[in-house]
Formats: structure tokens, sequence, C-alpha cells
């Protein structure tokens, strides 16, 4: 009897333990995303082009599609904006929740069109119940 007590309460602590991750990982995920397009934007500027990158989900697992067009859209119509879109696709190649307050995400920035492929590293450090970005590399891919 003692036994079976033991390990329903292991059972329940590894699924608590379980729901945390899954919720970190959620609350991670859904960072990386909305830092993404301030990622992007900050790099493609950098190169000297204005522009405004929208991410968005695609049927593909673990892939982000970024579409991303010059600035002021101002006066354009819907089909002058698609004409200008340039795709990128984001894929997640490693997520990892190391600690209870440190988790790493690393994605490949595949572009096509005009522009260079890069990698990005992610560290992510949680300050009371809030997940947050500590530092972020970038590597080009040649």
């Amino acid at each position: 009897m003692k036994s079976s007590i033991t390990y329903v309460l292991l059972f329940f602590a590894t699924a608590t333990t379980l729901s945390q991750s899954n919720a970190d990982r959620q609350s991670i995920l859904t960072l990386c995303l909305n830092q993404t397009e301030m990622v992007i934007a900050q790099h493609i500027n950098a190169e000297g082009e204005t522009v405004v990158p929208v991410v968005t989900n695609t049927s593909i697992p673990n892939t982000l599609t970024v579409s991303y067009f010059e600035t002021p859209i101002v006066f354009l119509t819907e089909q002058e904006i698609l004409a200008m879109q340039l795709s990128a696709y984001l894929k997640f190649e490693h997520f990892a929740i190391v600690s209870p307050t440190q988790a790493q995400a690393t994605f490949v920035y595949n572009c096509s069109g005009d522009c260079n492929s890069r990698r990005y590293v992610l560290e992510f450090k949680k300050y009371t119940n809030d997940w947050s970005i500590s530092s972020n590399q970038t590597s080009e891919i040649k």
C-alpha cells in the first residue's frame, strides 16, 4: 500500500512539472514570436532597408512565415503590398528549458530574395512569473 501511495504522489509531482514546462514553453515561444519581428527588423534595417516584418504561422511543423515589405505602406493597395512582399521561414532548430528560470531557443531565418539567411540563438530568463529575453546572438549563414 505504501508503494502505491508513493507512486501516485510521484505521478502528480511529475504531471505538475510537465504542465509547468508546457506553459513555460508556450510563454517563451509566444515571446519569441513577439520579439522576432523586432529582431528581424533591426537586422534588415542595419542593411539599409526599411521594412515591416509580419510573422504568421504555417502548416509546416515548427515553422513560421515572415513576410516583410518596404515602408511606408500608406495609400498602397493590397495588390501592391503583396507584389512587394518577400517571404522567409523561421524554423526552430532547438528549444530547451535549461532550468526553472532559464531557457534557450535556436531558430533559422531562411529567406528568399535579396537578403541573407541567419541563425538566431535567444536566451531567456524568468523573473518572478514572467519570461524575458536575456541575450540574443545572430550569425549569418553562408
